[in-house]
Parts: structure tokens; sequence; C-alpha cells
């Protein structure tokens, strides 16, 4: 098992980040079951299905603004640059994965390898970046 030092340096994300990640996917699960088990009131609609993971993404960015801001007035110029960078291009491919993942559920002319190629793009960043820290 990696340890949480671990995750969060491969990741380039804070605790509260993946804190905040993880309450969303919990959330999403629900609404996910009570979707295909036909429960939920909203029929149709994935777009609210998928609000707690929009929801989670504005508030990393709201955090990641506010981490930006403060290392910036600290001084470290670079880190900050490099921090940003790195969590606002996490946040913009999972956001694009979700948004073409309701317009796939929503039946729009969308394949699936248009869906998945922001999860490829992500997932060979994250190797890179792997592959730099160690």
């Amino acid at each position: 098992m990696f340890k949480l030092k671990e995750v969060v340096t491969w990741l380039g994300m804070t605790v509260l980040e993946i804190f905040i990640l993880v309450i969303s996917v919990l959330i999403y699960s629900v609404f996910l079951t009570l979707k295909v088990e036909g429960y939920f009131a909203l029929e149709g609609s994935w777009w609210i299905i998928h609000s707690p993971l929009f929801v989670s993404d504005a508030l990393i960015a709201y955090f990641s603004v506010i981490v930006f801001v403060r290392q910036y007035l600290d001084g470290s110029y670079r880190l900050a640059i490099f921090r940003a960078l790195w969590s606002f291009n996490q946040v913009l491919l999972l956001f694009l994965a979700k948004l073409l993942l309701c317009f796939k559920l929503e039946n729009k002319k969308i394949t699936h390898s248009e869906v998945f190629s922001p999860i490829f793009f992500l997932s060979l960043l994250l190797v890179i970046r792997s592959c730099q820290l160690h």
C-alpha cells in the first residue's frame, strides 16, 4: 500500500484536495447507484448525477488558486507557477473527461476513445511525473 506522503507527492495534490475528491466520489457513487436501481427522482439527467464531481473540480480549482497566491506572496515564484500549472492541468483534464462522459451518456455522437482521451493523457503525465520524482 502507498503511504499518504507518497500519494501526495506522486499526484501533486494536498491532503485536503484528496479528501474533497474522495467525498465527491462517495456521493457520486450513491447517486449513480440510485440512478441505476431506478430510485433517483430525476430520471434521465446525467448532469445531476455527475454534479458532485463537477463541484469537487470547482473546489479543487479554487483551493489551487489560494495555494498559488500564498506561494507567490511567500516568494517561491517557480514552485507556485509549477504547482499551479500542474493542478490546473489535472483539474482541466478530469473535468473534460467528465464532461465528455455526460455528453456520451446523453446519446451524443461521441466515441469511447474521445471520452477517455483526457484520462489517457493525464495518465501519461502522471507516469512522466513519477519518473521525475524517483
